[in-house]
């Protein structure tokens, strides 16, 4: 349904917007990751004194400037007693496989097109030949000859009638 007018439906792609969105988030969460070395971010916190709002921001845009983009990995030496608290992922809680197959499983059931047809990834995990073979045979019954027979009748209304009456 439509949640903006529940008298109209959706086409199949317009339903699918967010699984899109949701893809697209989940690859961008993922080359931040992988940009910052797996780490999500850093807690430095002062060992001893208070630090004003002034000084823990120019103690971050130190941090980050010599921990982030060509300084990747280069070890710091901070003026004062720090504490450094990682907030840093496994490999295994670093995998969105999970997370990217599910819009690509839901594009695949809306359209109606098998994902291993297709070639998605949620598709190709369980894939052979043999059922390459038949999903391809119900991706073009299931798919392909209803969507043509859909542009047909469209041709047929439409566009036939404006070269006269159509004879065979």
């Amino acid at each position: 349904l439509d949640p903006y007018n529940p008298r109209k439906g959706l086409s199949p792609l317009a339903s699918l917007v967010r699984e899109v969105y949701t893809d697209e988030e989940a690859a961008a969460f993922s080359a931040s990751l992988l940009k910052n070395m797996g780490v999500p971010g850093i807690i430095l916190s002062p060992d001893s004194e208070f630090v004003t709002s002034v000084d823990a921001e120019q103690i971050k845009e130190r941090f980050k400037n010599a921990t982030t983009g060509s300084h990747r990995g280069e070890p710091i030496v901070m003026n004062a007693q720090m504490k450094a608290t990682v907030l840093s992922f496994n490999p295994d809680q670093m995998n969105l496989k999970d997370m990217r197959r599910l819009p690509e499983e839901r594009v695949a059931a809306v359209m109606g097109i098998p994902a291993i047809v297709v070639g998605f990834g949620a598709g190709m995990d369980r894939s052979t030949f043999a059922n390459y073979a038949e999903a391809r045979e119900s991706a073009y019954e299931g798919f392909v000859i209803p969507t043509q027979r859909l542009f047909a009748s469209d041709l047929k209304t439409q566009l036939l009638p404006e070269f006269g009456e159509a004879k065979g």
